[in-house]
Parts: C-alpha cells; sequence; structure tokens
C-alpha cells in the first residue's frame, strides 16, 4: 500500500510540471492578444491624426522654437554671451525618394507611438506572465510595479526626447565629411534614428526594475551590484556613446541618469539578498 502511494507522488510531479508550463504558455499567448489589441487601437488613432503627430511630435525636436532648442541658447547667451549652445538654428528639411515611401513611414510610425503610448498595459501584461515565477514571499505588488514601470518609462521617453534627439539631431546634421557633400534627410533616416533614440531611453530607464527583478528571482544582490559598480558605469558610458553623439556634453547627460538610477537599485535591494 505504501509503495502504491509513493509510486502516485512520483507520477503526479511531472504533471503538475507539465501543467505549470501549459499556464505559462497559455498566459504568454493571452497577453501577447490583449496587448496587440491596445497597440492596435493606438496605433489608428495615430494614423487618423496625422497632422498634429507629424508637425507637432515627430518633427518637432529639429525646429528652431523646439522647447529645448530655445532653452539652450537662451543658457548659452546667459552663460558665456555667445551662441555657442543654440542648436538646430535653421530649418530642417526631409525627403521622401519612393513611391510608396510616406505612406510606409505614416504606418510604421503609428505602429511605433501606439506601441509607446500602450506601454503601461503591456507592463501589465508583463507582469501577469512574471508573478508565476517569483516565489511568493518575493513578490511585489501588481500596482506598485506597473506604475513604477510606466513612469519610468515615460520619464526615459521624455528625456531621449526632449534631451538626447535634439543633440542628436544638430551633431549628425551639421557633421561633414567634405564641403562639397550636401545634406539630404530623407525622413525615413531620420525616424530610425528618432526611434532608437527615444524608445532608447525608455528601456534604459526601466534598470532598477529589471535589477529589482533579477534579485527577487535570487539572480543578483547588493554585494553583486556593488562589486560590480565600475563595470557598470564603464559599460553606461558605452550606451551613451552609442545613442548620443560623440561629444562629452551629450554623453555625460546621458550617463548620469543611468549611474544615479544604479544606485538607486542598490538601495531598493534589502541588505540581505
Amino acid at each position: 500500500m505504501t509503495e502504491e502511494l509513493t509510486n502516485k507522488k512520483k507520477i503526479r510531479k511531472p504533471e503538475k510540471r507539465y501543467f505549470g508550463v501549459l499556464t505559462i504558455l497559455g498566459n504568454i499567448r493571452k497577453s501577447l492578444i490583449r496587448s496587440l489589441i491596445v497597440v492596435t487601437i493606438f496605433s489608428l488613432l495615430a494614423f487618423l491624426f496625422k497632422d498634429f503627430v507629424f508637425n507637432h511630435i515627430i518633427t518637432a525636436p529639429s525646429d528652431p522654437q523646439f522647447i529645448t532648442n530655445v532653452l539652450l541658447c537662451k543658457l548659452g547667451h546667459s552663460v558665456t554671451n555667445s551662441d555657442i549652445l543654440c542648436i538646430n538654428q535653421s530649418i530642417l528639411e526631409m525627403w521622401n525618394i519612393k513611391l510608396a515611401g510616406q505612406f510606409n513611414d505614416h504606418i510604421f510610425v503609428s505602429f511605433v507611438l501606439g506601441l509607446t503610448v500602450s506601454f503601461p498595459f503591456i507592463a501589465y501584461m508583463i507582469w501577469s506572465v512574471l508573478k508565476p515565477l517569483i516565489s511568493h514571499s518575493s513578490r511585489i505588488r501588481k500596482g506598485l510595479f506597473v506604475w513604477v514601470v510606466s513612469v519610468l518609462f515615460i520619464i526615459g521617453v521624455l528625456f531621449g526626447y526632449f534631451i538626447v534627439m535634439p543633440l542628436t539631431i544638430n551633431f549628425l546634421y551639421n557633421y561633414e565629411l567634405s564641403s562639397q557633400i550636401n545634406n539630404q534627410i530623407v525622413f525615413s533616416s531620420y525616424f530610425r534614428t528618432f526611434t532608437s533614440v527615444v524608445l532608447a531611453g525608455g528601456i534604459v530607464f526601466e534598470l532598477p526594475v529589471f535589477i529589482i527583478l533579477l534579485s527577487k528571482m535570487g539572480i543578483l544582490s547588493r554585494s553583486k551590484l556593488k562589486r560590480f559598480r565600475k563595470v557598470s558605469f564603464v559599460i553606461f558610458l558605452t550606451i551613451s556613446a552609442i545613442i548620443t553623439p560623440p561629444d562629452l556634453f551629450s554623453q555625460i547627460l546621458v550617463a548620469l541618469p543611468l549611474m544615479l538610477l544604479y544606485e538607486i537599485s542598490i538601495l531598493l535591494i534589502p541588505k540581505n539578498r
């Protein structure tokens, strides 16, 4: 009788694991479908409001009257009494060289904006998938997780949009190999840069969330983060060099928030981890 019970227990364990995997896969499938529906709705809205999206959001950082360009110019005048910080002072003309180029760009821009606006809901779906993988004692409240992830993402996107993007446009547009080579900017090229800079800002600012989740899963600890602090700072400088123009001011401007977020992450992890 005892042997039969032992055999039943041995048989049930693989079944539980099997159904556990199926549950996780089912949650992933549901989350992907729901996220896709929400992204599609916001993408359609962005598609319909074409004039506002392109004239007041996408191309705005290149305009001389954009708030960052105006403030930097005023700062340069007040500190150095010169135009050293006056960036993007000429109108940036963009071109299209493909018959269906503008229509394809319209669809792509709408999708990226839909994805960006939908991020809080996507964060909620990500949490529903990650929740079973974290032990009950280490779980974070769902509302807190979604709120923190969403706020950090929005701050990162705004940082990339208002700070990094104007500096990037100014550097790349004015960069010159020879006076015989003129820059004629294709809009698709401009928007690829726009997307990489702005979304990179949003993703990079999620650093504390990634670190805390890895800590909850037992992969990272406070002592490990302190040990790899110098290496992390070198990585941050490398990341900032990739996503910004190769001037020291821009790189430091991007690297400093990352270093600050790393230090905050260390403080948020309990000492016993």
